[in-house]
């Protein structure tokens, strides 16, 4: 089964999310985040989000020395000293958003229990 969506995530109620990020139409990798720090990541990402393990930021200008226009969000996870970096576009963290507060406000088909909230 093919991957839709570059970013998809998955609102889990007691307080998880799972957000999985589009490698290939094949190999995703996904990562859980708790309620709090996701809508932190959410609120931030436009100038800058940063933990010990995440940074994401919207980059406008591309590495040095040329500092060539761009537009792109990268997300970058450091784990035991390695790093993954995804690059997606400004669209996709919007859509992001909007599926993230369309399941926090609704019931999906794997939530087990009502919505509390």
């Amino acid at each position: 089964m093919r991957f839709d969506k570059n970013i998809k995530l998955y609102f889990f109620k007691d307080d998880k999310i799972k957000l999985c990020l589009k490698v290939s139409d094949n190999f995703v990798h996904h990562f859980i985040f708790d309620t709090e720090l996701f809508e932190d990541m959410l609120s931030n990402w436009r100038t800058g989000w940063k933990t010990d393990s995440w940074n994401i930021k919207w980059k406008r200008r591309g590495p040095r020395p040329e500092k060539t226009p761009v537009s792109y969000v990268a997300i970058s996870f450091f784990p035991h000293d390695q790093g993954l970096n995804f690059r997606f576009s400004y669209d996709d963290m919007v859509v992001l958003e909007k599926d993230y507060f369309y399941q926090k406000y609704n019931k999906m088909h794997w939530d087990k229990n009502d919505i509390e909230k």
